[in-house]
């Protein structure tokens, strides 16, 4: 994947906050923008994420 393609892909996450949330971050949308680089990373061998 580019540069590019990695930060289109970033860029589509929606990750509008609800202000009506108790937690944080406030939106499982947000939590899954958190996962994806942290799972690339994981792909190519770190492990203390």
């Amino acid at each position: 994947m580019t540069v590019s393609e990695r930060f289109l892909k970033y860029v589509s996450f929606g990750t509008n906050s609800d202000e009506s949330s108790d937690t944080c971050p406030s939106t499982e949308s947000q939590l899954e923008l958190g996962r994806y680089p942290a799972e690339e990373l994981k792909s190519i061998g770190l492990c203390d994420i």
